[in-house]
C-alpha cells in the first residue's frame, strides 16, 4: 500500500523526530554527533529547509523545521537518514535499519506552539537528567551565540522581541499541555493511553519489545491490541512494526 502523504501546514513549521530502531543508540561518540550535524547543515541548505531548533540525544533527534512547500522536508530527512545510516553501519560494522520506520512529524500551528516546541526540544537534556540545557553540546542552544550557526536564529529572536526575552521563554517550565503536545512517543492523551494499553495487555515495558517476537507471536499480539481498540497507526508508532504488516492483520468478525 502506498504511503499517505503528510498533511501540509499553513505555517510551514513542523516538529520532526527520528529515533533509533527499537530505541537503539544512534550516536556512540562525539565524532558521530559531529558527522550528523555536518550533514544537517549540508542537506538543509541543499533542500532549502530552515532549521529553527534541534537536539541530538543518544537514541533520538528532535528538530523544528520550516519549509514553505512542505515536501522538501521529506527529501531532506531522507537524505539525512540515509547518509547517516550508511556512515554508522560502515563504522560499526552492522547491517539493517538504523532508524525506526518513517520520521515523526507534527505541524506547529501558531506562535505559542512555536515557542513551546523550541522550549521542549532544548530542554530534552534536562528532562533526561544529563545537564542544564545551556551546557549541552549537541543542541541548537549554542547557535544563539555562534557565528556559524546551523539554525535560523533571527526568526525566533525577532518574534520574541530580542534574545533576552527568548531565553526567558525557553527557560520557563513547560506546562502539562506542552509535554503532551511534543512527547516523543505520544502526541495526545489518547496516544499516552494507547501506550499504557500496550504495556498492560502484553506485559511489556515498551511496545517495541514486539520486534523481538517470532512472526506468529508478533501477529497474535497485534491482533490482540486491535481487539483492545487501538488503531493501526497507534500500533505502528508505538511498536515499530511496519505499517503494511499492521494493516494486513485484522481480527475475525
Amino acid at each position: 500500500m502506498p504511503r499517505v502523504a503528510r498533511a501540509k501546514c499553513h505555517t510551514g513549521f513542523y516538529h520532526v523526530v527520528i529515533r533509533g530502531n527499537g530505541k537503539q543508540i544512534i550516536f556512540e561518540e562525539k565524532a558521530d554527533f559531529d558527522f550528523f550535524l555536518k550533514r544537517v547543515k549540508k542537506y538543509s541548505e541543499m533542500d532549502k529547509v530552515e532549521i529553527h531548533a534541534y537536539c541530538l540525544m543518544d537514541n533520538h533527534v528532535h528538530f523544528l523545521l520550516r519549509s514553505e512547500e512542505g515536501g522538501e522536508i521529506d527529501v531532506f530527512m531522507h537524505r539525512l537518514q540515509s547518509s547517516y545510516a550508511r556512515y554508522y553501519n560502515d563504522k560499526y560494522e552492522r547491517k539493517g535499519h538504523l532508524f525506526q520506520d518513517r520520521f515523526f512529524s507534527d505541524p506547529v500551528l501558531d506562535r505559542r506552539g512555536f515557542f513551546a516546541c523550541i522550549r521542549y526540544i532544548l530542554k530534552n537534556p534536562e528532562k533526561a537528567g544529563i545537564c542544564p540545557l545551556a551546557k549541552y553540546q549537541y543542541s541548537s542552544f549554542g547557535d544563539y551565540y555562534r557565528v556559524d550557526a546551523i539554525c535560523n536564529t533571527d526568526y525566533a529572536v525577532n518574534l520574541a522581541g530580542g534574545l533576552k526575552p527568548l531565553l526567558e521563554i525557553i527557560e520557563t517550565d513547560a506546562d502539562e499541555d506542552d509535554e503532551i503536545m511534543f512527547e516523543l512517543n505520544a502526541t495526545s492523551k489518547k496516544e499516552i493511553q494507547a501506550k499504557k494499553i500496550i504495556c498492560e495487555t502484553l506485559g511489556v515495558a515498551s511496545g517495541t519489545e514486539i520486534l523481538s517476537y517470532d512472526k506468529p507471536k508478533r501477529d497474535a499480539a497485534i491482533l490482540l491490541l486491535k481487539t483492545k481498540g487501538l488503531t493501526s497507526g497507534q500500533i505502528e508508532r508505538l511498536t515499530g512494526v511496519g505499517r503494511g504488516v499492521v494493516q494486513r492483520l485484522q481480527p475475525e468478525a
